[in-house]
């Protein structure tokens, strides 16, 4: 689906309101993804996008929750593990109350609105082989602790890949039973085991792009300024080499057949976007 003017309107409202306690409050991020690769190619919204994406330090995560809980606008809402139950994600949203929608994706959510989503970005390990230990873990969490197993086995039996369904139902068999908590806290000691600080990536939290989001650092910082209709918004310091990673060498041929849809049939709420 294609949002409307107004919709992507509203994400850029949200956007402003967003860099705006941030800059109150000196925590550094950047536009990653979609966000970043339409800065870069279109000077705002890739025509398709529907979403909008920062990044932080991990370092700079629980502050980001804490300020954006008690500051943001009465029509905005924070969604996390912490404050939602059902959310199990690693990575946050700021949701938009005026606006609902019917993706299956957020259908157990109260708030479904428009979202920014905002990632933590960790260090990661030099190695290739701490790297793929690191990403397995992480896999292994999103799989038990994230996703649907349910979906996902039935997905697998009608599709090409019917001899995944097996060795799903036997690592839920054996692991299933183990408390979320274990898996959250298996998680972060992995991360907290990486001591230098030469790369950085936020695979931790979405394990299907662990290894394409490993940069380094200099990569990232110093944090430079780009436009983003017609505003300035922070971006890494070298965003051609951040984007390469990520979407390739090719990544300014524009190829709407990758996007993913996350809203579907959105309705309005009509609600001010004004401070509580």
């Amino acid at each position: 689906m294609t949002i409307t003017s107004i919709h992507k309107d509203r994400l850029l409202e949200m956007l402003v309101a967003v860099d705006e306690i941030f800059t109150k409050h000196n925590i550094v991020y950047w536009l990653d993804g979609g966000t970043l690769l339409g800065a870069h190619r279109h000077a705002g919204f890739i025509p398709w996008d529907d979403d909008v994406d920062i990044g932080v330090l991990r370092k700079d995560f629980d502050r980001v929750q804490e300020v954006l809980e008690h500051e943001l606008p009465a029509a905005l809402s924070l969604q996390s593990n912490t404050v939602d139950a059902s959310y199990n994600h690693d990575f946050i949203k700021v949701r938009d109350k005026t606006t609902t929608n019917k993706s299956s994706q957020d259908f157990k959510y109260v708030e479904k609105g428009l979202f920014i989503d905002i990632f933590p970005f960790d260090y990661v390990p030099r190695s290739s082989v701490l790297r793929a230990v690191h990403c397995w873990v992480a896999q292994l969490r999103m799989f038990l602790v994230v996703s649907n197993k349910e979906h996902q086995m039935s997905f697998c039996a009608t599709t090409n890949q019917p001899n995944k369904v097996l060795p799903f139902k036997c690592m839920y068999f054996f692991l299933g039973w183990v408390p979320k908590g274990v898996w959250r806290t298996l998680t972060a000691l992995v991360r907290k085991s990486v001591l230098n600080k030469s790369h950085i990536g936020d695979g931790y939290c979405i394990p299907e792009y662990y290894h394409r989001s490993i940069r380094g650092s200099d990569t990232y910082f110093p944090i430079q300024k780009v436009e983003f209709e017609g505003r300035a918004f922070s971006a890494p310091a070298n965003v051609d080499l951040y984007l390469q990673a990520l979407y390739g060498p090719d990544y300014m041929v524009p190829r709407q057949e990758l996007h993913t849809p996350h809203m579907q049939d959105i309705e309005n709420i009509e609600v001010p976007l004004t401070r509580a």
